[in-house]
């Protein structure tokens, strides 16, 4: 185990010191930690960061960060930089971005045509739009690759305008011009009549005053209107969240939950109250097409990040818990493992066309349904579901023989030679671990075959490079197990041929 001082690092049994940085420490999170210090600065800590990262031990806190990465606010440590072998905080964006967008281009169905109901965990954040939050907040304050601050901030600063033809009605001697509507108005009686003097006038008389038509310079345009009402409905959120916190039972989550709403509210209070916005009207319609919205930098990412704020609860589908391990925390196996259902969601999409989406689901021993997940289904049968669960009562499309069972992503091809279940299990192998522990993870293929009868076949898929593929038979080329290497930026050919093999005969 290591040891780092809230002063300074000391040195450990084996393997290199953390490093010290500008703001804190730059650690490895596939080691464990220790930290040392006064109890007042221990305690403040374990306030600072999430149960599941530190625990005290004995007199001092021990640190776990195990697959999680980024940026963690550590209080008197200052801020831990972690990162876990070769992946890093924008590896992880890298895949976060690709989940949230590929969710938002699906269309979902919030009616349950299958017939499974969706439950809701009772807890304090599923009421109220807490997924949403955490977003806006990873988005706003975090992620490196979206510069949302930055757009806001210059957006702000240089809005885009135009020019307006604004009427302003005058004495007139002093109107600059006289068009063809103004003449039309005299002749209505619009304004009230005056004596001409010779010459002037019609009839020998001219009005009072007059309409001067201007041009004039104005932020009041439709894409302004648009990043208004985002501003807005962010600012909406936060007060939301902020009147439920006391809701929450843990001292420590309410502290955490309160700091990420202050630092959000920070970062918007000043933009929101910028003097362009007193210009600005009220958003009657979203101008997604407009050019400015497509070429414009920053009025784009706006575009972006609104769409993604929206469908943010919906494009994850897991449980709020989960959605804090996820977005908070930072654990990249999990995140590997949402990602790789996106990418066999797209690799089935890729063969058979869009799918349709249903709301997240829920199993137990009364009713069938999907767990914590989501289910992609397409006309012709085929369905994709997100951590189903399997248990001797229940399960989705079959049973277990024994165990409760819960595979990361089941492929279910109703007719055909390969009607069946068709396993998919995301396996993060961080650097450290051999490229043999997939040995292991393959007997547990087996068993997914074993203990579901409905099971043709099951794979793993990691972050690795060397394919192994275990056929039943050399004719019969869709069950079987094995693994397959699956990398953020790669074409994964390997597992796109076996998802044809195992297609075939069912389109």
């Amino acid at each position: 185990m290591d040891r780092v001082d809230l002063l300074e690092p000391v040195p450990c049994d084996k393997g290199s010191l953390a490093e010290r940085t500008a703001d804190g420490w730059f650690i490895d999170g596939e080691r464990e930690w220790l930290v040392a210090g006064e109890p007042a600065r221990l305690a403040a800590v374990l306030d600072a960061l999430p149960t599941e990262v530190a625990q005290l031990w004995g007199p001092v806190v021990r640190l776990k960060f195990r697959n999680n990465v980024g940026r963690v606010p550590a209080g008197p440590l200052g801020m831990l930089h972690v990162r876990t072998g070769k992946w890093d905080e924008g590896r992880y964006d890298e895949m976060l971005a690709s989940v949230v967008e590929a969710a938002q281009a699906l269309p979902f169905d919030a009616s349950t045509a299958t017939g499974l109901p969706y439950v809701r965990e009772a807890d304090f954040e599923n009421e109220l739009p807490y997924h949403a939050f955490i977003w806006l907040a990873h988005a706003l304050l975090e992620a490196p690759f979206r510069p949302l601050l930055g757009a806001l901030t210059s957006i702000v600063a240089d809005p885009h305008r135009r020019f307006v033809r604004v009427e302003h009605e005058v004495p007139v001697e002093l109107a600059r011009s006289i068009g063809p509507g103004v003449i039309d108005d005299i002749l209505a009686m619009r304004w009230p009549l005056q004596r001409a003097r010779a010459g002037e006038g019609v009839g020998g008389f001219m009005p009072l005053r007059v309409a001067d038509i201007r041009n004039q310079n104005s932020a009041d345009t439709a894409e302004n209107r648009f990043v208004k009402a985002f501003l807005d409905a962010c600012v909406h959120l936060v007060s939301r969240i902020r009147a439920r916190i006391g809701g929450l039972s843990s001292e420590g989550t309410k502290r955490r939950v309160t700091g990420k709403l202050d630092a959000v509210e920070v970062a918007l209070t000043p933009i929101r109250r910028a003097r362009v916005w007193n210009e600005v009207g009220r958003m009657s319609h979203v101008a997604s097409g407009s050019s400015v919205m497509q070429r414009d930098t920053r009025y784009r990412e706006v575009l972006r990040a609104s769409g993604l704020l929206r469908g943010a609860s919906r494009a994850l589908p897991l449980s709020d818990a989960q959605v804090v391990k996820l977005l908070e925390v930072k654990d990249i196996a999990l995140l590997y493992e949402l990602w790789c259902w996106y990418v066999v969601l797209g690799i089935v999409g890729d063969k058979i066309g869009t799918p349709s989406m249903t709301t997240p689901l829920r199993a137990d021993e009364l009713k069938l349904s999907l767990a914590w997940g989501a289910l992609a289904s397409w006309p012709n049968g085929v369905e994709l579901a997100y951590n189903p669960y399997y248990t001797p009562l229940a399960g989705w499309h079959g049973r277990s023989r024994s165990v409760e069972l819960r595979p990361d992503i089941v492929l279910r091809i109703p007719h055909g030679p390969n009607a069946g279940l068709h396993v998919f299990d995301a396996k993060f192998k961080r650097v450290r671990d051999s490229e043999e522990a997939v040995v292991a993870d393959i007997h547990k293929m087996h068993a997914y075959r074993d203990a579901i009868p409905e099971v043709r076949s099951a794979w793993v898929v990691f972050p690795g490079s060397e394919p192994r593929c275990h056929l039943d038979s050399p004719s019969d080329k869709a069950r079987g197990v094995g693994a397959f290497p699956v990398l953020p930026g790669g074409s994964h050919t390997e597992l796109r041929r076996q998802i044809s093999e195992i297609l075939a005969g069912s389109l």
